[in-house]
């Protein structure tokens, strides 16, 4: 069996350490009784070995409560993105399309912020469907005269 490409950490200060040497650090904080965090492991395992220039990191929540409470862990399991020792995205919840869209920060642009995009398009359809109806009233109302 190959060895694991992911660091186990429940030290605040060696948790710190880590994320401020590298460049990127995508961090699963999972629990052992969480059957959601224990579905998602294989996949998280896969990742860091199909991507090296990514470090991957787990946090065990009751082991390194400090490192959960420094960075508000409150739900199993919850992945935060580092880039260049700052959190720069996160998630919670056992979502393979997210987790793979943080590996997409190693390639130099403008890293992807999955959340983000998502809430612009969604303000995009809301500001259409306003206008939508802005103009439906205007016709009908002159129809109406």
């Amino acid at each position: 069996m190959a060895q694991s490409s992911v660091q186990h950490i429940n030290s605040l200060s060696t948790f710190e350490s880590f994320i401020s040497r590298n460049p990127v650090v995508i961090v699963d904080f999972f629990a052992t009784w969480c059957g959601p965090c224990k579905s998602i492991a294989p996949y998280f395992e896969e990742l860091a070995r199909k991507t090296p220039s990514i470090k991957f990191v787990k946090v065990d929540v009751e082991e390194g409560a400090d490192i959960a409470g420094k960075y508000s862990v409150h739900s199993m399991p919850t992945f935060i993105l580092f880039k260049n020792g700052s959190e720069f995205d996160r998630f919670s919840g056992a979502d393979r399309t997210k987790l793979l869209s943080f590996t997409q920060v190693s390639g130099g642009g403008q890293p992807h912020r999955l959340h983000e995009e998502q809430n612009k398009m969604s303000m995009m359809r809301t500001v259409a469907a306003i206008v939508i109806i802005f103009v439906t009233v205007f016709v009908v109302s002159k129809l109406m005269k």
